[in-house]
């Protein structure tokens, strides 16, 4: 039985078998991209906006640890070294900024790895479309239920 918000006992652990099936060519995240009219927000207002949802999703500030031998399951664990600007980037679509150019960059972004030494999220605010749009990418695990466990419906993120 879970709670919203609340821990799931035997569920923590659900989630991190995807952890050993990832390797270079079959990465285990999904990813979102919209693309919305008018100005784009600053991206230090980005910023400010993650950093305080940043507490209603605590796995975006954990590790995910392993043991030797992988004797014991892996953890979740508060990354002491977490720097929020690895996690929400900034980038420009290249001219003229179409949805060829749009979908080949979202294509990269979705093809690399999520950093496995970082939490494990990543938000792209990406500018230079054309018409004046621009588009959010995020990139996030492919495991049971992250969307249900670890992004509330009023976190905002």
């Amino acid at each position: 039985m879970s709670r919203k918000g609340g821990h799931h006992g035997a569920d923590e652990h659900a989630g991190l078998r995807v952890f050993f099936v990832e390797h270079d060519n079959v990465p285990m995240h999904l990813g979102s991209l919209a693309v919305f009219e008018g100005p784009a927000p600053a991206y230090d207002d980005l910023i400010t906006l993650v950093e305080a949802k940043l507490p209603l999703v605590p796995r975006y500030r954990q590790v995910v640890r392993t043991t030797p031998l992988q004797v014991f399951r892996p953890m979740w664990v508060d990354d002491e070294h977490f720097e929020i600007t690895y996690h929400v980037r900034h980038a420009a679509v290249p001219a003229p900024g179409g949805p060829e150019q749009l979908r080949a960059l979202a294509a990269r972004l979705f093809a690399q790895r999520l950093d496995r030494a970082r939490p494990l999220f990543e938000e792209w605010l990406l500018e230079g479309l054309e018409d004046g749009r621009w588009a959010p990418v995020e990139g996030a695990p492919l495991h049971g239920g992250w969307h249900r466990r670890h992004r509330p419906d009023d976190a905002g993120l």
